[in-house]
């Protein structure tokens, strides 16, 4: 049961260092301080570990992968469309920027 959750852990910590890289080089280049952390992050991730907890708990397996997986992501999308994006945020996913 551990070599997924080390799976998992080995991804996050891959990722948020390649996440500090990213923020440090873009400083060095743009000559600006980068906050590579976002709190909007938290703020999905509560809500999403919370729908996997009750779909593991509550539905059987075949329906945690076909009802559960999709729940995740759009409670986690949810979140981060709404606490995570400002208004000049949703103007990049606009259609008509331009008119």
């Amino acid at each position: 049961n551990y070599s997924a959750a080390a799976a998992a852990a080995a991804l996050l910590l891959a990722l948020a260092i390649a996440s500090l890289v990213k923020a440090w080089l873009l400083s060095r280049i743009l000559g600006e301080r980068i906050a590579s952390w976002r709190w909007a992050l938290v703020w999905a991730t509560a809500p999403a570990a919370v729908v996997g907890w009750a779909v593991t708990r509550f539905l059987p397996e075949w329906a945690e992968l076909m009802l559960g997986i999709p729940a995740i992501l759009l409670t986690y999308g949810w979140v981060i469309w709404h606490r995570g994006f400002g208004p000049e945020d949703r103007v990049l996913f606009r259609r008509n920027v331009g008119g």
